[in-house]
């Protein structure tokens, strides 16, 4: 009959605007913006090698820096990778990468810094809000084990989605020793659902279906990208660090992770009067201070880990 038609091309349609629609907001995901690598360590007095190597997995083509500290003695040099955010690149200006790099290496430190996929002079694709960057830290932390590094020499330095991606990589796979995430999210869903307010609420019914759509479409499983769910489910301990005056992820995500890190192994440090991954800026010593006593403690120590959380706020 006519009505039956009618009806039934209405729930076609609708059913096609839902998945259009889930289809757009899945893609949203996958939005990055190449920003130009205009500086080198050089511009801090640091001397490096520009490398170039394959995330794990699906070996996409990654470019990198490796800067080696002067050591006066026989040890095992000590590393931190550092991984930079969303939509920025490893001399990430905003953040102060390369000073902090700088100190870094003064304290004895080697540093590799590298761009994510998609991002500085890294190979080209899509972003995935933290779900297949993890590849590129776990190619990092293999190229270092390449060259004869142990996993308990090796600590990583996250900023904003390089944090979430520090928990979730080493925090699943391992590969460090100890994690600093700076202004990392908690949780991706949670991101997501805190994106759809205001006049965007009407957009939550489209949650279900863009979760499918970027498993389908993107291969991205938006569920399994919890850093605080990582945080408690391993045992590498995590520096948590987060500004006070954050308006991009909100302290929602800073109290859910310090539960996790507080309930775990790991320190908690909410930095006065800092915007978002702007601790560094905002206290550049005290910052590097607290990173460096925290990759202290926790060099050298097996992973087998039984000792108690080591406090800190």
């Amino acid at each position: 009959m006519k009505w039956t038609r009618v009806l039934g091309f209405g729930i076609g349609a609708a059913a096609g605007s839902y998945v259009g629609i889930s289809a757009l907001m899945a893609r949203g995901l996958t939005n990055t913006e190449r920003r130009p690598l205009l500086d080198d360590p050089s511009s801090v007095d640091l001397d490096f090698t520009q490398i170039n190597f394959r995330s794990a997995g699906d070996r996409l083509s990654l470019s990198g820096w490796i800067i080696r500290a002067q050591s006066s003695n026989a040890e095992p040099a000590r590393w931190v990778v550092i991984v930079h955010g969303h939509s920025a690149h490893r001399a990430d200006p905003e953040v102060g990468a390369l000073p902090l790099a700088r100190d870094l290496v003064k304290a004895g430190y080697s540093v590799f810094m590298f761009d994510l996929r998609g991002c500085g002079t890294s190979r080209a694709r899509p972003a995935s809000a933290g779900y297949h960057e993890q590849r590129d830290l776990i190619g990092a932390l293999r190229y270092l084990e390449s060259m004869g590094v142990s996993e308990d020499r090796i600590g990583v330095v996250g900023f904003s989605l390089g944090g979430a991606v520090a928990i979730l990589a080493c925090g699943r796979y391992g590969g460090a020793a100890a994690v600093v995430a700076d202004s990392s999210f908690a949780d991706l869903e949670l991101r997501v659902q805190q994106s759809m307010s205001g006049n965007l609420t009407p957009l939550k019914i489209f949650r279900p279906g863009m979760r499918v759509m970027a498993r389908v479409l993107f291969g991205i499983d938006m569920g399994s990208v919890s850093p605080m769910r990582a945080i408690s489910e391993s045992n590498v301990p995590v520096l948590l660090i987060h500004g006070d005056k954050d308006e991009i992820v909100p302290m929602i995500h800073y109290r859910l992770l310090a539960r996790a890190v507080e309930a775990g192994l790991g320190e908690t440090w909410l930095v006065e009067g800092a915007g978002h991954a702007q601790g560094y800026r905002t206290a550049p010593e005290q910052y590097a201070e607290r990173v460096l006593s925290f990759l202290d403690r926790w060099m050298d120590v097996p992973v087998e880990r039984d000792s108690a959380n080591s406090g800190g706020s």
